[in-house]
């Protein structure tokens, strides 16, 4: 049926309901596999309303390069990023930094050391 080509009706997936758009995508504990991977974040960029993107625990080790998180600075909407539970290192930050329209940045539960410089 329609339904199934409109992903508006998907699980794990949120629409405005003014224009229709993707407005949320929750792909948590989607990777059962057993070895950590790169994420291509430039996956995300077609998606210019998203405004809550949620990636917890999927053992993403990083980025493929060229690709990281700071291709989502385009997603001008992009409100709540959660990368928790991942095996991102200290190296995700400065990617992180291109991301001003963010309110809520959860890191929570990956491979990050140290102090870290919030500004």
């Amino acid at each position: 049926g329609e339904g199934a080509t409109d992903c508006c009706q998907w699980e794990r997936v949120e629409c405005s309901n003014t224009t229709g758009r993707v407005i949320a995508l929750d792909l948590s504990y989607i990777y059962s596999g057993e070895y950590s991977w790169y994420l291509n974040a430039s996956l995300f960029t077609p998606f210019q309303q998203l405004e809550s993107l949620d990636l917890t625990q999927n053992k993403i080790a990083g980025c493929v390069e060229n690709e990281g998180i700071e291709r989502l600075s385009r997603l001008n909407n992009l409100k709540m990023l959660n990368l928790s539970g991942n095996s991102f290192n200290n190296s995700i930050l400065s990617s992180l930094t291109h991301l001003s329209s963010l309110r809520s940045l959860n890191l929570l539960w990956n491979r990050l050391e140290g102090s870290i410089d919030v500004k």
